[in-house]
Formats: C-alpha cells, structure tokens, sequence
C-alpha cells in the first residue's frame, strides 16, 4: 500500500525511472553479497517494506528511482538506499538517526530473507569516523563502530517504533 495520497496506490518498484536523488553526507552502512549473490527482488522488497513502514508514521512521501531510494521515518529520520551490483548501500542524514536506521533496516532485511524462498546471507558493515567500511557480524569490530551506530536513538518519540520485530512481512511475500 502507498499511505501517502488519499487514494488507493500500490508500489511497483520495476516500473520505477531511472534518475539521480540527492546525496546525503552523513554515516553509511552496507550489506554486502559479494560473497555470494544478491537475489533478485531483494532490493524492491526492501523498498516496499521501507515505503510502507514510511507510511505509518507522519514522514514525507519516499522519493524513489530505479536504483536508489530516499525516505524518511518520522521527521527527524532520513536516509537513501542504493542498490549496487552486489549490494545496498544506505548513507543516513546525520549521526542521530544512524542507531535507528541499523536497528530498522537489520530487521527489515531479516524479515525480507525469512519470507524468500531461498535464504541469502551478506555481510554488514558500518563506516567508521575515518569513513572506512568495517564489518560488524564480528563483536570485536562493534568497540570500532560505537558511535553512532550503537547508541540509543536520540529521538524518544521513536523508541517505540523498535517494535519492528514483530513486524509482519507476510503481506509483502507475493512482491
């Protein structure tokens, strides 16, 4: 479901155009398949999930393109998604949205993966303050990455948005 007109819309990320979106400078964090593959469908899986939880909450309507997505949770929390040959990349606005964003997208890429027929695994990693990728599926890595991936987000209104866990993907399984 599109929430974000008054009339009834659907998502179709395949009859997306191509164009470019603005850039943002903040943080990144990348999911990596170079070590396997990153399925077809993945990404606009993804984007459906992240333009419909968009659409729960009083965000701005996503701007999206073929490869590359621009949303906001709330109003505070922004962030572009860009699909890569062999993975996604998503760059936050700023510092005090990036635990956030982790904690949403992690969940939404799990659940994505549980509702696919084949499981897929990838690498995630973070940028540091030098702008360095470092991987994060190791702990010993997290000590690294600590700020600002790994502290509480700084907007209490969105704390109970945390909630993603029990977020049901069922409906996006025919995507």
């Amino acid at each position: 479901d599109w929430k974000f007109s008054n009339r009834t819309e659907y998502l179709i990320p395949s009859l997306l155009r191509a164009h470019e979106l603005e850039e943002l400078n903040g943080p990144s964090m990348c999911f990596d398949f170079s070590k396997g593959i990153l399925p077809t469908g993945l990404y606009s899986r993804v984007v459906c999930l992240c333009a419909s939880y968009s659409g729960r909450l009083d965000s701005e309507m996503p701007r999206l393109s073929q490869q590359s997505s621009l949303f906001w949770f709330g109003k505070h929390v922004c962030f572009k998604m860009h699909e890569g040959e062999s993975r996604i990349v998503i760059t936050v606005r700023d510092d005090s949205s990036a635990s956030f964003v982790l904690v949403v997208l992690r969940s939404i890429f799990r659940k994505v993966n549980d509702a696919m027929s084949e499981s897929t695994s990838w690498d995630l990693s973070v940028s540091d303050k030098s702008g360095q990728y470092v991987r994060i599926n190791d702990l010993e890595n997290r000590s690294r990455v600590l700020h600002p991936w790994f502290v509480k987000p700084e907007y209490p209104k969105l704390s109970k948005l945390h909630v993603l866990e029990r977020f049901d993907s069922s409906a996006f399984q025919q995507i």
